[in-house]
C-alpha cells in the first residue's frame, strides 16, 4: 500500500535503533526498505502474540523490532510496545 511504502522510506532514511511495526504490509515494506531479510526472536514478548525480535542480517543488523498484527491487541498495546523499547 502507499502508506506502507511511505513508512518504509521514512524509516530507511532515519536509521532507527528500534521499531514498532503494526500490520503485516507495513512490517514487510519497512523491513524490505531496510534491507532486513530476516528477524531473530529475542524470546521476549511485549504481550501475547507481540514478539520482540532483532534484525539478524543486513545494514540494519541489531535493530530491535516489535511486530504486532494490525487487528491484534487493545487500546494500550501500541503504548506498551513503545514503553518496552
Amino acid at each position: 500500500t502507499a502508506l506502507a511504502a511511505a513508512a518504509g522510506g521514512a524509516v530507511a532514511g532515519a536509521q532507527p535503533g528500534s521499531l514498532v511495526l503494526a500490520g503485516g504490509a507495513v512490517a514487510r515494506a519497512v523491513l524490505t526498505r531496510l534491507e532486513a531479510p530476516e528477524l531473530a526472536l529475542t524470546g521476549r514478548a511485549i504481550a501475547d502474540g507481540v514478539p520482540e525480535s532483532v534484525v539478524a542480517s543486513g545494514p540494519a543488523r541489531g535493530t530491535r523490532v516489535v511486530t504486532k498484527a494490525g487487528g491484534f491487541g487493545d487500546e494500550r498495546t501500541i503504548l506498551n510496545c513503545l514503553d518496552a523499547l
